[in-house]
């Protein structure tokens, strides 16, 4: 039976009416960017808005993305490896359909990931023009898989220059990642830089024309 997706794992969030541009999180992104770090780990627990700015900042810089949001099926690597093969096929003419033969056989060694991953990574050199991201999102469901944590790695070593990735995640870095974050091409953006500042509270209560000051900042305390 052929694999089927779920479209929507691998559709771009809405970008709600409440949305604003968060100036400090979006010049970390920009500067860390420019220094071409591979990977950007943005890190924080729930509701602090971390999917949405992102969303937001690549909307803005109207860049080429790939999205996949990961649940717990994502921790079989089969399952994985062909969501990540189809979320650049889904956007990028001439990706061989021979890559799915792959998926027809247990890919328990890491000669057969390496090979997959090379072969993917070598379609994307070829084949990207651009600067482009790809963004896992919901990563703290797939983190302690560690063949999925290994098939990541050779990703970030393999893929061409100009495919950056951007990892969302309610949990710490995983220390699979360390060599990344050592040899300076990862850049963890702690929970603390997603605060809301004053000025971007103001602006969300001027959407929701709210003009209580005392409620105003009793909402901000709290949602810092």
């Amino acid at each position: 039976m052929p694999f089927r997706i779920i479209e929507k794992k691998l559709k771009e969030p809405a970008i709600p009416f409440l949305c604003i541009s968060r100036k400090r999180i979006f010049s970390a992104f920009n500067s860390e960017l420019a220094k071409n770090k591979k990977i950007l780990f943005v890190k924080s627990i729930s509701g602090y808005g971390k999917t949405i700015a992102v969303r937001k900042f690549f909307l803005d810089n109207q860049s080429t993305l790939f999205w996949y949001s990961l649940d717990d099926w994502d921790k079989d690597p089969v399952t994985f490896l062909n969501y990540l093969y189809q979320v650049f096929k889904k956007k990028i003419p001439g990706i061989p359909d021979k890559l799915e033969e792959y998926f027809s056989q247990p890919l328990n060694s890491d000669s057969l990931l390496k090979s997959f991953i090379g072969q993917l990574s070598n379609e994307l050199e070829a084949r990207l023009k651009e600067n482009s991201f790809l963004i896992l999102d919901n990563f703290q469901e797939i983190q302690n898989e560690e063949v999925i944590l290994k098939i990541i790695s050779f990703l970030f070593s393999y893929c061409p220059d100009n495919l950056k990735i951007i990892i969302l995640s309610n949990s710490s870095l995983p220390k699979a990642f360390y060599p990344f974050y050592l040899k300076q091409e990862l850049y963890e953006l702690e929970q603390d830089f997603l605060f809301l500042e004053e000025d971007e509270a103001t602006e969300i209560f001027d959407k929701l024309n709210l003009d209580n000051p005392q409620l105003q900042q009793e909402l901000l305390k709290a949602s810092n």
